[in-house]
């Protein structure tokens, strides 16, 4: 997608805006992602690779496809539209979604990538968005960006009454997506670490 000179700038203008807005950060491995050093046992990951998008329907899946030297899901060169495609996430029930990555790739100076995760109200059919991440930058290597900041409203994974997916659009073979990753944890019961078996906030001291 090429832009012109003024609506380049205000397209400029708007992303900068909407990052300097937005809680996303980058990661450089499993660590710095996890966010929570300190007690990494508690945490759990739900991971879709990019082998696990499927065609969302809004054009045919010539528009996209796999690399498999690359393990990435990337837009077609050729595509006269852009490829929409989603996957879901099958969160348990009872735990807490505290953060979402993806790894992208994106190597188009005159467009970003994004990625959208939502849930579905199953009895009522209301869709409402969690949130989004979109690449700052262009290059050839994997960008992973995550939102740390889950809205509260969001926070409690309810699967018996929502299902949640995650959805992006490519436009070209410079955009394409390696994973996307659900970090959930339990509810803390106990704040003293009982559950986890952290106990360096109890008292040596015997009473």
């Amino acid at each position: 997608m090429r832009y012109t000179h003024t609506s380049h700038i205000l397209f400029t203008l708007s992303l900068v805006i909407a990052v300097a807005t937005s809680p996303m950060v980058a990661a450089s491995d499993i660590e710095t992602e996890r966010g929570f050093p300190d007690d990494p046992g508690v945490n759990r990951l739900f991971n879709i690779p990019g082998a696990g998008f499927n065609s969302a329907g809004h054009h045919d899946a010539d528009v996209y496809f796999f690399s498999f030297g690359h393990g990435r899901i990337e837009g077609d060169a050729d595509a006269l539209h852009f490829g929409c495609i989603m996957a879901p996430a099958t969160l348990p029930d009872g735990y807490v979604l505290y953060q979402f990555y993806a790894s992208l790739y994106d190597n188009d100076p005159a467009d970003y990538v994004w990625m959208d995760f939502w849930r579905l109200q199953n009895y009522t059919g209301v869709t409402e968005k969690i949130g989004r991440i979109v690449t700052t930058s262009d290059g050839s290597g994997v960008q992973s960006i995550g939102e740390k900041d889950i809205p509260a409203a969001f926070q409690e994974i309810d699967a018996l009454n929502y299902s949640y997916y995650a959805v992006t659009c490519l436009g070209n073979d410079s955009q394409g997506v390696y994973s996307a990753r659900f970090w959930y944890r339990p509810v803390t019961v106990f704040t003293d670490g009982f559950e986890t078996g952290n106990t360096n906030a109890w008292s040596t001291a015997t009473p």
